[in-house]
C-alpha cells in the first residue's frame, strides 16, 4: 500500500465518495482507540475490505480498504461490497469472526442501522449525514450526529425564524419538547417559551387556564389573572399532547388561532396577542380528523409545517453520544463501557425512545457511584440480556453453503434476497423469558404490538408468546384505564 490517507474521527471520508448522491455509508460508532470515534466511510459501488493496522492510533483509509487500530481485528478481516441498494458483508476467514446485529456471519446483506462488529470495533450501516454551515443549533439540546437528527436540525434552522405554526409528531420520549424549545430560541422572540399539556388542563378550568379572567367574573376572582396564552404574548406556546385535547377545548382554541386575540372570562372585549403556536403529538390527528375525533380545521390552522422526530432506533449513531451527554462524560474522555456494553446499548429497541435511554444513563450513573473502574460497571440485565440473546447460535455462523458463492449470488439481481433468510435468523431472538414478556407488557400497558417491536417481533408473534406462558393481557390494559 503505498499511499494511506489518515482521517481523524470526525472526517468524512471523501475518497471514496465517487457519487454524491448515494446516502449509504459505514459509521465507525466505537474502536478501541477511538471510543468516541464517529468517521463515515460513504459505500459506493466496489468493494471495501477492513483488516487491522499495525503501529498506528488513528483509522486509516485507503483505496479499498479501511484498517482500524483493534488487536482483535484480523489483518483481511471482512469485505463490504455495495450490491444495489444495500450493502454486502463477507468475513474472509477473520480469527474473532464478523457480527451482524450481535449474531455471527460468514456472508449477509445489510440493511439500514445494522449494527456490525469486528474484534470491539462497531459499525454501524447508515445515511451519510453532511454537517450544518454553523454550530448554532448544538448548543439548543439537539444532540446527535445521525442524518435523521440532522435533518431535525435543518428544519429547525428553516423554519424557526419565521411565524409558521409547526406540528412536531414521534413517538414518546423522542425529544419533541427539545425541538419545540429549539424552534423557539432560532426564532428571535423575546416572549416566553409557554408549554401546557393539552390532555391534562382540567374540563371545568380550561377557560379561566387559557383565556384568563377578569375581576369578578365569579365568586373568588378578586383580581384580573392572565391565563397560559397571555403569559406566551411576544413568545411561543406550545401544546404538547395535541392528539388527547378535548374536542370543545378545540373549538374555543381555533379563534385564538386564527384571529390571534382572546376573549378572558368574565369579559366580552378580546384582547390582542402576538403568539406563535407550535404543537405536538404521538398519536395520529389526521385520521382522528378523518374520524371526527379532531377539529380538521384546527388541526390546519396548527400544521401550517410539521417536523418529525425520527425514534432512537432509526438514529442509532445517536446512542453513544447521548449516553455520553446523559453521564456528563467529556469529550474525548474515558469511556464507561467497553465493545461488549457499547454493543448492547445500539442493540436494544430502546421503546421509550431518548426518554428511556436517559433514565437508563440515570440508573446506571447511580449504581455506578461506589465503582471506581468503568468497566466494572455494568449496564441493567435487560440490556445486556439483548447482546447474550443475540450470540445464541454463534457458533453456527448465518451463511450460505460458501462465502464467495454468497456474494456473487446476491451481486446478481435475481440474488439479492438470497440471503435474506438466513439474515433474519441472525437477526431473530429467542423466546423472551415470561419475565421479560410481564414487564414488557406493564411498560406498554398491554399494548401487543409494542411488546413485539420491542423483541423485533410483529404482534401475531407476541399472541404466540402469552399462548406459551399461559398470559392475559387484559389486566395489564384495565390498568390504564384504572
Amino acid at each position: 500500500m503505498d499511499t494511506r490517507d489518515r482521517l481523524s474521527q470526525t472526517d468524512t471520508a471523501e475518497v471514496l465518495l465517487g457519487e454524491p448522491e448515494q446516502p449509504l455509508c459505514l459509521c465507525v460508532l466505537y474502536c478501541p482507540c477511538r471510543p468516541n470515534s464517529c468517521m463515515q466511510i460513504p459505500m459506493v459501488p466496489g468493494e471495501l475490505v477492513a483488516g487491522r493496522c499495525e503501529g498506528r492510533k488513528d483509522i486509516v483509509l485507503a483505496a479499498g480498504q479501511v484498517l482500524f487500530p483493534d488487536g482483535r481485528v484480523s489483518r483481511r478481516h471482512v469485505r463490504f461490497s455495495r450490491v444495489g441498494a444495500t450493502v454486502a458483508v463477507q468475513d474472509l476467514g477473520s480469527k474473532n469472526g464478523t457480527y451482524v446485529n450481535g449474531a455471527r456471519v460468514q456472508a449477509a446483506l445489510l440493511s439500514f442501522q445494522d449494527v456490525v462488529r469486528l474484534g470491539d470495533t462497531l459499525l454501524l450501516c447508515s445515511r451519510l449525514g453532511l454537517p450544518l454551515d454553523g454550530p448554532e443549533l448544538q448548543g439548543r439540546g439537539l444532540l446527535g450526529i445521525s442524518a435523521a437528527i440532522l435533518e431535525v436540525r435543518r428544519a429547525v434552522e428553516r423554519l424557526g425564524p419565521t411565524d409558521l405554526s409547526v406540528l412536531i409528531t414521534g413517538e414518546s420520549g423522542t425529544g419533541k419538547e427539545l425541538v419545540a424549545r429549539a424552534l423557539h430560541e432560532a426564532s428571535g422572540r423575546k416572549g416566553s417559551f409557554v408549554a401546557v399539556n393539552s390532555s391534562a388542563i382540567p374540563k371545568d378550568l380550561a377557560e379561566s387556564e387559557l383565556f384568563g379572567v377578569k375581576k369578578g367574573a365569579f365568586s373568588g376572582a378578586d383580581r384580573d389573572r392572565k391565563g397560559i396564552i397571555q403569559q406566551a404574548d411576544g413568545g411561543t406556546l406550545f401544546l404538547d399532547e395535541l392528539g388527547d385535547m378535548p374536542l370543545p377545548l378545540q373549538s374555543k382554541l381555533l379563534r385564538v388561532v386564527e384571529q390571534q386575540e382572546v376573549v378572558p372570562l368574565g369579559t366580552t372585549t378580546a384582547e390582542r396577542i402576538d403568539v406563535r403556536f407550535l404543537a405536538a403529538t404521538n398519536r395520529d390527528v389526521t385520521g382522528a380528523a378523518e374520524r371526527g375525533a379532531f377539529r380538521l380545521d384546527l388541526l390546519h390552522r396548527l400544521s401550517q409545517s410539521t417536523v418529525r422526530v425520527p425514534p432512537l432506533r432509526e438514529r442509532k449513531e445517536d446512542i453513544l453520544c447521548l449516553w455520553d451527554s446523559f453521564l456528563k462524560m467529556p469529550e474525548g474522555g474515558e469511556k464507561v463501557y467497553d465493545a461488549n456494553a457499547a454493543e448492547a446499548l445500539l442493540l436494544y429497541r430502546w421503546a421509550g425512545n431518548v426518554r428511556e435511554l436517559r433514565n437508563v444513563a440515570a440508573e446506571h450513573g447511580v449504581s455506578s457511584s461506589a465503582s471506581s473502574q468503568p468497566q466494572n460497571r455494568p449496564l441493567p440485565v435487560r440490556i445486556l440480556d439483548v447482546l447474550r440473546r443475540a450470540r445464541v447460535g454463534a457458533e453456527a455462523p448465518c451463511h450460505s453453503s460458501a462465502g464467495e458463492e454468497a456474494l456473487e449470488s446476491a451481486r446478481s439481481p435475481s440474488g439479492l434476497s438470497a440471503l435474506a433468510p438466513d439474515i433474519e435468523q441472525a437477526k431473530r431472538p429467542t423466546r423472551p423469558s415470561r419475565e421479560a414478556i410481564l414487564d414488557s407488557l406493564r411498560r406498554h400497558r398491554g399494548n401487543l404490538a409494542a411488546v413485539a417491536a420491542e423483541f423485533g417481533r410483529q404482534r401475531p408473534q407476541a399472541y404466540r408468546w402469552l399462548a406459551h406462558y399461559g398470559i392475559d393481557p387484559t389486566p395489564f390494559r384495565e390498568e390504564e384505564s384504572t
